[in-house]
């Protein structure tokens, strides 16, 4: 089961721009939700460019359960 805090951080990452092939840009100010974001098989993280996007079940998650 998801949590609230993982449903409102995947809501946050939906509605951030999409800079290409899904990746959305985290700040430096944010990226500490990325780091406690509690479901990982739902987001795909580059530490190195500091953005995520949703794997395949995140967009599912997204689409059906939020």
């Amino acid at each position: 089961m998801i949590s609230n805090a993982d449903k409102e951080f995947l809501r946050l990452v939906t509605r951030s721009p999409d800079r290409g092939d899904g990746w959305r840009s985290v700040s430096s100010a944010c990226w500490a939700l990325v780091e406690q974001f509690g479901t990982p098989e739902l987001l795909e993280v580059d530490k190195h460019n500091m953005r995520v996007r949703l794997t395949e079940a995140g967009v599912a998650v997204v689409q059906f359960a939020l």
